[in-house]
């Protein structure tokens, strides 16, 4: 498996892999992306910001992440407490095509993240989730993240979590 930052050609592959996504969290009972969101213009705009980028193997597209570095407005305001003040990239839109979850595949994108934090002079990764997302919130706990709080986006609240690079 690779990662490379996702190209137009690229927009199909990744809103199948949104709507997919988007499919597994409604069979769980899980509102998150119930909604609009993500959206094609969502996707468009992490591809022009060049913070989009897919994991893939010889003959397909299996995963897609956005790893941004411009902040998140959301999480100013805490109800807990991060871990750090310092700069951090986020994660967002994390995406594993159903027939290859379970396989570390989220993982592998999250390494992928905390190397481009390092290259870039950034030691915090911060991510959000639904409450009921037990399964990314697992996730984030084999890759090391700590529980932080909860953050409003405006329709819903996620509770949060943040890691510190070393």
């Amino acid at each position: 498996m690779n990662i490379r930052l996702a190209k137009q050609n690229d927009i199909q592959h990744i809103l199948y892999l949104m709507e997919e996504a988007k499919a597994f969290l409604a069979s769980q009972n899980i509102d998150q992306w119930q909604n609009a969101y993500p959206s094609k213009t969502d996707i468009l705009q992490d591809l022009e910001q060049k913070n989009g980028y897919v994991l893939y193997d010889d003959t397909e597209i299996v995963g897609y992440v956005c790893i941004s570095f411009d902040g998140e407005p959301c999480y100013e305001k805490i109800d807990g407490s991060w871990l750090s003040n310092q700069k951090y990239a986020v994660v967002h839109r994390m995406a594993v095509q159903n027939q290859k979850k379970g396989r570390g595949l989220a993982g592998k994108m999250f390494c992928f993240a905390e190397k481009i934090c390092k290259e870039n002079g950034v030691n915090s990764l911060r991510v959000d989730t639904d409450e009921k997302n037990r399964l990314m919130q697992r996730v984030f706990e084999k890759q090391g993240f700590t529980y932080c709080g909860i953050v409003d986006l405006g329709d819903s609240e996620k509770i949060a979590f943040e890691k510190i690079l070393k």
